[in-house]
């Protein structure tokens, strides 16, 4: 994660990057072309700005902003609300001075986001989208944690040395992951693995663990994303739910949580500035308290368990 910057210094950045997006896309009659990293790169070095391109542009995709078409193609994304609790999302490659000329709409930045408050009937003339479509996240992380671990499938296990097992019950160990050891594991249930070849690429399976030993495996997609939501999940289904600190001071609510999945990490984003533990992997993000409540719903959904830190 790059480091944190001054919210102001972030979203004219972004916003830079929205304008030479949308004008580079939009040179010829017709549909919107695709925009190159190095076209983009390049725009930002006529006017003289040190930021990167491509991190400004994994930026606004990670919100919706934008579009990523693969091999360093992009595409600025067709405006729109996502209402929410209070606010609603712009989602629009458009820069701000574009979207008020157009639209009579001046969003206000939030993370790397844009919201506003007072939406007229006619939603200034700009479509809407559903608040759950935009964030792509299931309704409930443990559910979806056990529709997953109902359908997978299990053949005889094999290939188990060297893999580590990770521990979604309670422990007194710090580290989660730990040596594959059977003594290690409960009497039944369902294990999460992992083995790091030596190409470097990490495999992950469940297992299926009946009187204390390994009865079954089951393969799990190369998703790096779907593993770690899927930790969240395990974590609540084994009654010991990953922590989420939160303390709230004049506007501005502080989350600390382990880093989550992408959904998640989209409505973080969107709306809070984040910043990483490099120690511990740990986000603390800060966020508007007009988002708290929809914030805060959400982690919950992915299965955090919320303690409250003195202010």
């Amino acid at each position: 994660m790059t480091p944190e910057l001054p919210l102001h210094a972030a979203a004219a950045s972004l916003d830079v990057m929205r304008a030479y997006l949308s004008a580079l896309s939009n040179r010829g009659d017709g549909a919107a072309s695709p925009v190159s990293v190095v076209a983009a790169q390049h725009a930002l070095r006529r006017r003289t700005l040190p930021a990167q391109a491509s991190e400004l542009l994994k930026a606004l995709c990670t919100i919706k902003d934008a579009q990523d078409l693969g091999r360093g193609f992009y595409l600025p994304a067709p405006s729109h609300l996502v209402p929410s609790d209070g606010f609603a999302l712009v989602v629009s490659g458009l820069p701000n001075q574009e979207l008020e000329r157009i639209h009579g709409c001046r969003p206000i930045s939030a993370g790397m986001g844009r919201v506003v408050h007072d939406v007229p009937d006619d939603s200034f003339g700009l479509p809407t989208a559903d608040f759950s479509d935009w964030l792509e996240a299931p309704e409930s992380t443990l559910e979806w944690t056990r529709q997953r671990l109902r359908s997978a499938r299990y053949v005889e296990p094999h290939g188990l040395d060297g893999c580590e097992f990770f521990e979604s019950w309670p422990s007194r160990n710090a580290a989660r992951w730990q040596p594959l050891s059977e003594s290690l594991l409960p009497e039944t249930g369902t294990v999460l693995l992992r083995h790091r070849g030596r190409t470097g690429q990490t495999n992950h399976y469940l297992v299926k663990v009946s009187a204390g030993r390994i009865a079954g495996m089951s393969e799990l997609p190369h998703d790096a994303d779907e593993v770690r939501r899927l930790k969240f999940g395990l974590r609540a289904a084994d009654n010991n739910p990953a922590r989420l600190r939160l303390s709230s001071k004049d506007q501005t609510t502080t989350l600390n949580l382990p880093r989550p999945p992408n959904a998640e990490h989209r409505l973080l984003s969107a709306v809070g500035v984040v910043s990483e533990e490099p120690q511990t992997g740990r986000w603390t993000v800060r966020i508007p308290n007009y988002s708290a409540a929809v914030v805060t719903t959400r982690l919950l959904a992915l299965g955090l368990k919320v303690h409250e830190a003195r202010s």
